[in-house]
């Protein structure tokens, strides 16, 4: 990948993967592996090391949950569920990309 391409993908592309992640975690839980090998399938560059702290962001912020199971291996898949604060921000993320999408179509 080209350092502008890097670039790029750091400033633009993982905010939109975000929402990406809660578009998905709006319809089912969404775990890691299921994310990255979607990304990958669109040809995007992602590793587990980009992308689970993108996730613990998402937890910290308050738009995702990963419900804890004290009897879940410390291996197993964690799943992460959208929470109503994840919903208003797709919602007023949604609607913001609809008017950047109506400028860039001018």
């Amino acid at each position: 990948m080209s350092t502008q391409s890097a670039d790029i993908q750091r400033e633009f592309l993982w905010a939109l993967w975000k929402i990406q992640i809660l578009n998905d975690a709006a319809e089912r839980p969404v775990f890691g592996l299921a994310v990255l090998q979607d990304l990958r399938n669109r040809g995007y560059d992602v590793s587990p090391g980009a992308l689970y702290p993108l996730f613990a962001r998402m937890v910290e912020y308050g738009w995702l949950v990963c419900p804890d199971d004290p009897t879940r291996h410390a291996r197993a898949r964690k799943e992460y569920r959208i929470t109503d604060r994840g919903r208003e921000v797709l919602a007023e993320l949604s609607a913001e990309i609809e008017r950047l999408s109506a400028l860039l179509r001018r």
